[in-house]
C-alpha cells in the first residue's frame, strides 16, 4: 500500500464515522419528538418517570442499530478493498455501531434539550462540525 493508501482509508473511515453519528442522530431527534406528547401524557399520569423511559428507549434502539450497522458495514467493508478478516470486520461493524450509538444519545438529548424540530436540527451540526472539523482529519493540528 502506497502513501495514498492510507490516507484513502482514513477519509473513508472519517466519512463513515460522519455519517453513522448524522443518521443516528437525526432519527432519534425524529422519533423522539414524535413521542413527546405521549411521553408528557404518561409521565404526567405517573406510569414511569424520565429514566424508565430513557432505559427502555435506548434498549429497544439498540438492536435496531446493530442491524443497520452491519447492514450498512457488510458491503461497505469489502467494497472499500480493507483487509478481509474477521477481527477486522467485526471492529468496523462495532465501530459503525458505536458512531450510530453516539449520534441517537447526542439527538436525543437535543431534542428533550430544545423540543422543538427546527431548533434541534439546527443545533445537530453546530454540535458534530465543530467536533468533526477538529479530528484531526481535515484540519492538521
Amino acid at each position: 500500500m502506497g502513501q495514498s493508501g492510507w490516507r484513502d482509508r482514513l477519509g473513508l473511515f472519517f466519512l463513515v464515522s460522519l455519517f453513522n453519528l448524522f443518521t443516528g442522530l437525526e432519527s432519534t431527534q425524529a422519533n423522539f419528538l414524535a413521542e413527546l406528547a405521549v411521553y408528557r401524557r404518561e409521565t404526567h399520569e405517573r406510569l414511569y418517570g424520565p429514566i424508565v423511559y430513557l432505559v427502555s428507549k435506548v434498549a429497544a434502539d439498540l438492536p435496531i442499530q446493530l442491524v443497520a450497522a452491519l447492514v450498512f458495514a457488510t458491503p461497505l467493508f469489502f467494497m472499500a478493498g480493507l483487509v478481509v478478516s474477521t477481527r477486522n470486520f467485526v471492529l468496523f461493524a462495532f465501530v459503525n455501531f458505536i458512531c450510530a450509538f453516539i449520534g441517537s444519545t447526542i439527538g436525543l438529548g437535543l431534542a428533550a434539550a430544545t423540543r422543538d424540530a427546527e431548533t434541534s436540527n439546527v443545533l445537530s451540526p453546530a454540535i458534530l462540525i465543530p467536533s468533526a472539523l477538529f479530528s484531526g482529519y481535515l484540519l492538521r493540528i
